[in-house]
This record gives structure tokens, sequence and C-alpha cells, in this order.
């Protein structure tokens, strides 16, 4: 879901991982990753966007190819975003699938059952982008491939852990104008301990939709210590494939 925050704990923290399989000594590839992926973060403040995503796909390549398929899938998670923060739609949902195909290589169940979680997540947020910039003749029909991926997000999606459900549904329901309905979702979310910035950052758009400035002007500086590359890219919300 989102940009992981995998990668700000694992390069920009250097605290404990929520990837338990992960050796305490990383090996070369993760090395190799983490700094490629902190340059792409500093490419990213200075806003190069371009410069971060070629960095990021030269790494995602060659993670590829040595069998490294869990990193890969972290990798095209970020280069969609990335995509997506550069307004280039098809662009992202090509990244996203390249990170499902990675998903499909990872042999450890736990492992890739979250980095699938994060893939669907992702693909519906970007269909339903993707459903209001089609002609008026395909919108139905990119409506329902939309709320199709978020189906498939939230049937896999833990009892305990639905927080990603209720930010797409706040989503979603920003994206249709019903300013209620998305405030209503926002505000089932554990916003105290959502530490996701994109979360942050969608919470605040319902909330302020539906008149709570001061929450989300809150939710906003909390996503701006982000200590991950979402921080940098959600400075490009405006002009991303999710303007309005």
């Amino acid at each position: 879901m989102r940009a992981l925050w995998w990668c700000a704990i694992l390069v920009a923290c250097g605290a404990g991982t929520t990837r338990e399989t992960m050796p305490s000594t990383p090996d070369d590839a993760e090395t190799a990753w983490r700094a490629d992926y902190r340059e792409a973060v500093a490419l990213a403040a200075k806003d190069d966007l371009a410069g971060a995503s070629a960095l990021l796909a030269r790494r995602g390549a060659a993670l590829a190819a040595a069998g490294h398929h869990d990193l890969a899938a972290l990798v095209w998670n970020s280069t969609t975003w990335i995509r997506w923060a550069m307004n280039d739609l098809d662009g992202a949902l090509a990244e996203n699938a390249r990170m499902g195909a990675a998903v499909d290589q990872v042999d450890d169940e736990e492992i890739a059952a979250g980095l699938r979680l994060h893939e669907l997540w992702d693909r519906a947020y970007l269909l339903r982008d993707r459903a209001d910039r089609v002609g008026d003749g395909e919108r139905a029909a990119a409506l329902s491939a939309a709320d199709v991926a978020r189906a498939s997000y939230e049937i896999r999606a833990p009892a305990d852990a639905q927080d990603g459900t209720y930010i797409l549904q706040a989503y979603f329901a920003w994206r249709a104008g019903d300013q209620a309905a998305a405030a209503a979702a926002a505000r089932k979310v554990d916003l105290d301990s959502d530490t996701d910035a994109q979360d942050l950052y969608i919470a605040a758009l319902a909330l302020e939709g539906a008149g709570d400035a001061e929450a989300a002007a809150k939710l906003r500086a909390r996503a701006a210590e982000a200590r991950y590359i979402m921080r940098e890219l959600l400075r490009h919300f405006a002009e991303s494939t999710s303007r309005r």
C-alpha cells in the first residue's frame, strides 16, 4: 500500500525492520539497493524525478536479473509513485505491473503477501485516477475496473489492519466529490498511529473537504516529516495523476 514505508525503516532510519526474515547484516544486493534508494530520495528532493526514476529502474533490473525479486518489488513500488508524481499514468501502471510480476517470483509467502497488498492498493488508486481521464464512453468501464481492483485489495486486507481499506474508500469518495463519505472513511483510520505519508495526505484531503481545515493541516505537517521518498513526491500532488 503506497510507497512502501519499509523503505524508510530499511534505508533512512536504520532501525528494526518489518521484514523479519531479512538478515541482520545486509548482503551486497541489499546494500546497493539502499544506496540507490537514498540517492533517489536526494534526487526527488531536488525535483529531479526523471533522474530518480532512471536510477531506480537500473537497480530494479539488476536485482530482478540476480533473483532478488523482493527487493526488485520494492524498487518498482517506488518507481510507480515517481511516475505518478510525474503525471505519467501509463508509466505508473506499467511500474505497478512490474511490481506484480516481481511479487509472483518471491518464494517467502509472508513477504509476498505483504508486497501483494501494496501492489493491489496502488493499482486500485491508479485505476481510479484513470477513470477521471478517459472519455465519457469509457468512464463506466473504467470506474468498474477501479472498483474491482479495490475489491481485490479489500478481500486480502487483514481484519486487524483495515486502514488501507478506509484510505482507499476516502480517496474514491474524494475523487467522486462525495466529501461527507470521504471524511467519514478517513475518520475510521487510526490516524494517531498511522505513519504512512500518503495515508495522512489523503485523509487531509478528505477532512479539508468536509471543512476541518485544522485537522487537515496537522496531518499534512506530519506527512511532511516522513523519512522516505513519498514525502518528496507528495509535493507534486497538484501536478500528479491525482490532480483535479
